[in-house]
C-alpha cells in the first residue's frame, strides 16, 4: 500500500529519509593498524620457527658429517700396517707414514681387503706408493718421511687431510681450490673440506702413476684456538700426547706410536 502524501511529507521534514553509511577515516586507520600488528606478530613467529628448523637441520647435518668422518678414519687407522712390508730389514714399512695435528698418512693394503681382490702373490693395482712416481703427497716430497723404496707387499698410502691443494699449508687457498667447494658454501670462515686420498703405484695399469684419488668426506673446522687437534698421538710409555708445537711427529718416532685419538669438529654446509 502506498503511503499518503501527508506521511511522506512528514518523513522528509523530520530528516528520517533512509540513507547509506560507510566507515569513517578514523575507523579505517584503526582497522589497518590492528591488522598490521597481527601480521607483524605472525611474521615474527614464523621467522623464529624457520630459524629453529634451520638450526636443528644444521645440527643434524653437522653430527652426521662428524660421524661419517670419524667412522671412516677409525676404519682406516685400525687397518694401518695391513700387508705392510715389514720384512725389509733396512727400513720396514711403518703402519703410519706421517702424522701432524691436521693430517695422517698411513700404509695399508686396501686392495687386498676388498672381497674381489687378487691373491697376494698376483700383482694388483694400485701397488705400494712409488716415491719416484707422481703425484706425491706434500709431506713425503723430499723430507725425512719420504719412503726409501717402493715397498713390495702392496700397502698403498691413505692420506686424510685438510690440505686439499697439496701445498703444505691449510689456508684460504684450500677453500678456493676446486676440491674445497664445500667450504666455499658456508658462512663460517673456519670451515675446511676434509678429504681422503689413496696413493699407490700403477693406477690405471700405468707404471709410476701414484693416483692420488681424492674423496671429499666432510666439512670440518680447522684445529686451532678453541678447536682441538684432529689427531692426538700417544707414544709407547707416554701418558701425555705428542706436543704439536714441536712440529709433526718425527719419522724416527713413527714406530713408537701406541695410540691415536681422533677428534672432529664439524659444521653444516649451510653455515
Amino acid at each position: 500500500m502506498r503511503p499518503s502524501p501527508a506521511i511522506r511529507s512528514t518523513a522528509r521534514r523530520n530528516g528520517r529519509e533512509p540513507q547509506s553509511r560507510g566507515f569513517t577515516l578514523i575507523e579505517m586507520m584503526i582497522t589497518l593498524t590492528v591488522l598490521a600488528v597481527v601480521m607483524i606478530v605472525l611474521m615474527t613467529i614464523m621467522n623464529a620457527a624457520s630459524r629453529s628448523k634451520t638450526a636443528t637441520a644444521n645440527s643434524i647435518e653437522s653430527t652426521e658429517a662428524a660421524s661419517a668422518a670419524l667412522d671412516m678414519m677409525t676404519r682406516d687407522l685400525r687397518s694401518a700396517g695391513y700387508h705392510a712390508d715389514i720384512y725389509w730389514l733396512a727400513a720396514p714399512q711403518p703402519p703410519i707414514a706421517y702424522i701432524d695435528s691436521m693430517q695422517v698418512l698411513l700404509n695399508a693394503d686396501f686392495v687386498s681387503l676388498a672381497p674381489s681382490a687378487a691373491a697376494d702373490t698376483i700383482p694388483w693395482q694400485p701397488q705400494a706408493y712409488n716415491p719416484a712416481g707422481n703425484p706425491k703427497p706434500f709431506p713425503l716430497t723430499g723430507t725425512t718421511w719420504t719412503p726409501p723404496i717402493k715397498y713390495r707387499r702392496g700397502a698403498e698410502i691413505v692420506r686424510w687431510t685438510l690440505d686439499v691443494n697439496n701445498d703444505g699449508a691449510v689456508n684460504a687457498a684450500d677453500m678456493a681450490d676446486a676440491n674445497g667447494i664445500d667450504a666455499q658454501r658456508t658462512a663460517n670462515p673456519n670451515d675446511y673440506t676434509l678429504v681422503r686420498q689413496v696413493y699407490g703405484d700403477s693406477v690405471g695399469n700405468v707404471a709410476g702413476n701414484n693416483g692420488g684419488v681424492l674423496q671429499r668426506v666432510a666439512l670440518v673446522q680447522k684445529p686451532g684456538g678453541s678447536v682441538p687437534p684432529m689427531f692426538q698421538v700417544y707414544l709407547t710409555g707416554q701418558s701425555t700426547p705428542w706436543d704439536w708445537s714441536s712440529g709433526p711427529l718425527p719419522a724416527s718416532k713413527l714406530s713408537q706410536i701406541s695410540k691415536i685419538q681422533v677428534t672432529v669438529v664439524a659444521a653444516s654446509r649451510r653455515g
